[in-house]
C-alpha cells in the first residue's frame, strides 16, 4: 500500500454531514429566484458548483447573483450548526496527524465557513491549509481547486492523495496528477 504525507480531503460528504445546513441554503436560494427547492436532489447538487444548481433551473444571468447572495448569506447564519462531524472522522484526522502527515481541506464551501465550524469541533489546527470556494476559478471536476492547494502550500504530487465522495473528486485528482 502506498504512503502518502500530504493527505487533502472533500469536506461535505467526506469529513462532515452538512446535509442539514446545505438544505436550508438552497431552500432560501430556490426561493429567492421564484422556484421550489427539491430536497431530494441535495446529493447532486452538493457535487456541482453553484453555478451549475441554478443553471438547471434558470438561464437568466441577472438572477444568479441573486441565489448565490441568498446561499451564501444562510450559509453563514446556519451551516455552523447544523454540520456535523461523521463517526471517527476526527480521530482519524487525529491519528494521521501524529503519524506527521499534513492535512488539507480543499472544497467548494466558503473557507470561512469551514473554518468556524472546525473551531467548533476543536480541530482547526489539524489541518495545513484550507482551499474553498472563492479561492479558485473552476469548480470540480476540474483541478483548478487541486491544484491551487498543491501550489499554494508546496506539496509534491507524487506524495499527496484527495480523498472525497464523489466521481468529481476521483476526476479532479487525476485531472491534477495525484491519488484520489
Amino acid at each position: 500500500m502506498k504512503e502518502y504525507s500530504n493527505y487533502i480531503f472533500d469536506f461535505d460528504y467526506t469529513l462532515f454531514d452538512t446535509s442539514k445546513g446545505m438544505n436550508a441554503c438552497y431552500e432560501k436560494a430556490f426561493s429567492s429566484i421564484g422556484y421550489k427547492y427539491k430536497d431530494n436532489e441535495l446529493d447532486l447538487y452538493v457535487k456541482e458548483s453553484l453555478e451549475e444548481t441554478f443553471k438547471r433551473y434558470s438561464q437568466d444571468p441577472n438572477l444568479f447573483p441573486i441565489f448565490e447572495k441568498f446561499f451564501l448569506r444562510t450559509s453563514k447564519e446556519c451551516m455552523n450548526n447544523l454540520s456535523v462531524p461523521y463517526y471517527e472522522t476526527i480521530d482519524v484526522l487525529k491519528i494521521l496527524k501524529s503519524l506527521n502527515k499534513k492535512l488539507f481541506i480543499v472544497t467548494g464551501k466558503p473557507r470561512e465557513r469551514v473554518i468556524e465550524i472546525l473551531k467548533k469541533y476543536k480541530c482547526t489546527g489539524l489541518f495545513s491549509g484550507i482551499i474553498g470556494y472563492g479561492d479558485y476559478k473552476l469548480p470540480k471536476p476540474s483541478p483548478d481547486s487541486l491544484n491551487k492547494c498543491i501550489q499554494s502550500y508546496g506539496l509534491t504530487k507524487a506524495n499527496s492523495v484527495y480523498v472525497g465522495d464523489s466521481s468529481y473528486d476521483i476526476t479532479a485528482a487525476n485531472k491534477a496528477g495525484i491519488d484520489g
